[in-house]
C-alpha cells in the first residue's frame, strides 16, 4: 500500500502539472507561445546558421575561394586601353646653327596624344607572355624661333611580342598549385570546423538535458526525504522513535533542499551555455522536450579507423603543406638564379604628317633580344634563407609521419570511450529499478520500525546515486557517438557519410 501511495502522489502531481499548464494555455496564450521547445535537432540546425565559428570558416573558404578564381584567369586573355590625352611639355632645347656652328637656346613646345589597345595572352605550359599591341598618337612641336614654324606628326604602331622567361620555374603555374592546394585545405577546414561546432553544442545541449533532469531527481529526493522526515516526526511525537534519529532525518530533508537549489542554479548556467552557441538572447525563454531517447547505435569497431582515415583531412593536409613547403624552398632559392629573359618582336609602324595616310605601306620593325642575368655574390644571404625553408619542409615532412600515429591513437582512445559507455549504459540501466526497490522496502521497514533512520537515508542516497549514474551514462554514451561522428567526420547515427555542405560563391 505504501509504495501504491507514493506511485499515487506521482500521477497526481502529474495531473496537478497538466491542469496548471492548461489553465495557463487558456490565461496566458501570448506567454506561453512565445517559449521556444528546443530539440537537439533544432539546435544543430541553428549552429549551422548562427555559429561565429561557422561564419568565420565561410569567410576563410571564400577567401580561399576566390584567390583561386583568381589565380586561374590569370591564363585568360587581357585586353587593355591606355590613353594620355594630352601630353604636355615645355622646355628649353640647344641648338646649333649649322652655318654659323653657333649654339641658340631656344624654347620647344610638345603637345601628344596617345592611344594603345593591348590583347594579351599568357601561355600556362612555359609561363610565356604574347601580346598584340596597336598604338596610334599625335605629336604637334613648335618653338620661339622665326623661322621654327609648327609642325603636326601622326604615328600608327602594331606589333606582336613573343616574351618567354628562360632557366627558371614557371612562376604562374605555381601560384595556381599553391591557391589550389590552399582551397581544398580550407575545404577540409571548413568541414572539421562544422563538425567541432556541432559538437559543441551537442555536448552543451547535453550538459543541459543532464542538468534538468538532476533537477528532477533532486526534487524526487526531496519529496521522498520530506515524507520520511514527516513520518519520522510523527514517531517521535508517539514516542516511537528517539530524538537523535528525528534529527537525522530533518538533516537529510534541508540538505535535499539545498541540493535542489543548486541544481537549479546549475541547471540555468547550462541553459544560458546554450544560448551563447546559438546566439540566443540571454533572457529568451526555452525549454527541453519533456523527454529524450536514447539512441543505441552498434559501430563496427573494425570499421572507425578505416572511416576516419578515409575522411579525415591530417594526412592530405599534411602532404599538401609538403608540397607548398617544397614550392617555397625553389621560390627561395630562385631568387639569386642565373636567369635569362628572351623577347621576340614584329611589327608594322607609319609616320606621316596625315592622319589618312598613317596606315599605307606601313614600314617593318623587328626586334630580337636575350637578356641574361648572373647573380655573382650575395653575402650567402640566399643561401640562408634557402636552408632556412628547407629546415621548414623537413619539419613539415616529419609532421607528416607524426600524423598518421596521433590520429590512430586519437580515433582508439575515442573507441574506447564509447565503448565504456556502451557497457556502463547497459549495467547501470538496471541499478535504478534495484534500488528503488530497495528504497521501497526500507521505508516499509521504517514505517514498520525495523529500519533505522540512518539506513534509511542510505538508501535514498543509493537510489539517488543510481539515477545520477545512470543520467551520465545515458548522456555519456550520447556523447562518444557525437565524439566518434566528430573525428571521423562521419554520421555514425544514420551511417553514412558526412554531406560536403559547402557555400556556393559562383553567383
Amino acid at each position: 500500500m505504501n509504495k501504491l501511495r507514493v506511485t499515487d502522489y506521482g500521477l497526481r502531481g502529474k495531473r496537478l502539472t497538466s491542469m496548471i499548464k492548461f489553465l495557463l494555455c487558456l490565461l496566458f496564450p501570448a506567454v506561453l507561445s512565445a517559449q521556444t521547445i528546443l530539440t537537439l535537432e533544432e539546435s544543430v540546425e541553428r549552429a549551422k546558421k548562427s555559429s561565429p565559428s561557422m561564419k568565420k570558416a565561410e569567410l576563410q573558404l571564400k577567401q580561399t575561394w576566390f584567390a583561386q578564381e583568381s589565380a586561374r584567369l590569370q591564363f585568360w586573355s587581357t585586353l587593355d586601353l591606355r590613353a594620355t590625352t594630352p601630353n604636355l611639355r615645355k622646355d628649353i632645347t640647344q641648338v646649333s646653327d649649322p652655318n654659323t656652328g653657333k649654339i641658340n637656346f631656344v624654347e620647344q613646345n610638345y603637345i601628344s596624344y596617345n592611344t594603345e589597345l593591348t590583347l594579351n595572352q599568357p601561355i600556362i605550359w612555359t609561363d610565356a607572355n604574347l601580346s598584340l599591341v596597336g598604338g596610334l598618337s599625335q605629336y604637334k612641336q613648335s618653338g620661339t624661333t622665326s623661322n621654327q614654324t609648327s609642325e603636326t606628326n601622326y604615328l600608327s604602331d602594331l606589333r606582336l611580342r613573343l616574351t618567354q622567361p628562360l632557366f627558371t620555374y614557371n612562376r604562374r603555374a605555381f601560384g595556381l598549385e599553391r591557391a589550389e592546394l590552399e582551397l581544398e585545405m580550407s575545404k577540409k577546414q571548413y568541414l572539421t570546423t562544422q563538425q567541432d561546432v556541432l559538437y559543441r553544442v551537442k555536448e552543451a545541449w547535453f550538459n543541459w538535458y543532464r542538468a534538468t533532469q538532476t533537477v528532477s531527481i533532486a526534487e524526487s529526493e526531496l519529496e521522498q526525504t520530506r515524507q520520511s522526515w514527516e513520518l519520522a516526526n510523527r514517531k517521535y511525537e508517539s514516542g516511537i522513535i528517539a530524538e537523535v534519529d528525528k534529527l537525522k532525518l530533518e538533516v537529510d530533508y534541508a540538505t535535499s533542499q539545498n541540493n535542489v537549489l543548486q541544481q537549479k542554479t546549475n541547471a540555468l548556467r547550462a541553459e544560458n551555455q546554450v544560448k551563447l552557441l546559438l546566439g540566443i538572447p540571454l533572457d529568451e525563454r526555452v525549454l527541453l522536450p519533456d523527454g529524450f531517447e536514447t539512441k543505441f547505435v552498434s559501430i563496427p569497431k573494425e570499421k572507425i579507423l578505416p572511416v576516419a582515415f578515409k575522411n579525415r583531412p591530417e594526412l592530405e593536409n599534411a602532404a599538401r603543406q609538403v608540397r607548398m613547403q617544397e614550392m617555397s624552398v625553389e621560390q627561395t632559392d630562385a631568387q639569386r638564379e642565373i636567369r635569362a629573359d628572351l623577347s621576340l618582336e614584329f611589327g608594322l609602324t607609319r609616320q606621316d604628317p596625315k592622319l589618312a595616310q598613317v596606315w599605307n605601306d606601313p614600314n617593318r620593325a623587328q626586334q630580337v633580344s636575350l637578356s641574361l642575368t648572373i647573380p655573382i655574390w650575395d653575402w650567402g644571404q640566399n643561401s640562408a634563407a634557402t636552408e632556412s625553408q628547407i629546415a621548414s619542409l623537413n619539419s613539415q615532412k616529419i609532421d607528416q609521419e607524426e600524423a598518421s600515429r596521433l590520429l590512430t591513437n586519437e580515433i582508439n582512445q575515442l573507441t574506447e570511450s564509447y565503448l565504456q559507455a556502451q557497457g556502463r549504459l547497459t549495467i547501470l540501466e538496471k541499478t535504478v529499478e534495484l534500488a528503488q526497490k530497495s528504497y521501497d522496502i526500507s521505508y516499509q521497514k521504517f514505517r514498520s520500525g525495523s529500519l533505522s533512520s540512518e539506513e534509511l537515508a542510505q538508501a535514498q542516497r543509493r537510489l539517488t546515486d543510481s539515477k545520477i549514474n545512470f543520467l551520465s551514462a545515458r548522456m555519456d554514451y550520447q556523447l562518444s557517438i557525437a565524439a566518434l561522428s566528430k573525428a571521423c567526420l562521419y554520421d555514425w547515427e544514420n551511417d553514412r557519410e558526412v554531406g560536403e555542405t559547402l557555400p556556393n560563391f559562383e553567383d
